[in-house]
């Protein structure tokens, strides 16, 4: 089974998969949506992404997190059910897959001039098969020195400060 789905979302189990079937970009803007993958067997598949548009692939792989003992929770604390965490993209051209368990592909269709119009994009894992359609805008992002800040968590700056 293939669900094509947000880049947005982390995806512990099927039920926190928010499904999107297509996305919009302009011509020199990146854009990544995942597809999760889950198997009734366990078996090591290709992974083969067409659509005439230059993609990178990767697993998100999860690792254990910190667990909720560590920190005092709120009401945006992320809770992993079995304390993976799905974090770490690595660039994959093939999956190992466990019968019944879900595993995450990340799609990038890096920031490179892309023609104008509707892309369908095939993803297929094995057998199996996924659609996902990208309309890229004939407009383009403009040049800018603006300086990305990748921002903290309120409880991480409060740990970092040592303050509540």
């Amino acid at each position: 089974m293939l669900k094509t789905c947000s880049s947005l979302n982390r995806i512990f189990c099927e039920e926190d998969a928010v499904l999107i079937n297509s996305g919009t970009c302009l011509s020199n803007e990146s854009f990544a949506f995942q597809v999760m993958v889950k198997s009734s067997v366990t078996a090591t598949l290709p992974i083969k992404v067409d659509g005439g548009l230059a993609t990178k692939t990767y697993l998100v792989k999860k690792h254990v997190g910190g667990g909720p003992e560590r920190f005092k929770q709120d009401d945006y604390y992320v809770n992993a059910p079995d304390n993976l965490y799905p974090e770490i993209l690595e660039e994959i051209t093939s999956v190992n897959l466990t019968a019944n368990e879900i595993a995450t592909l990340f799609i990038e269709i890096p920031a490179t001039e892309k023609p104008q119009g509707e892309h369908k994009i095939t993803i297929t894992v094995g057998e199996e098969k996924a659609n996902f359609t990208l309309k890229v805008k004939a407009e383009k992002l403009i040049d800018t020195d603006l300086i990305l800040t990748n921002w903290f968590h309120c409880d991480g700056i409060c740990n970092y400060f040592k303050v509540e």
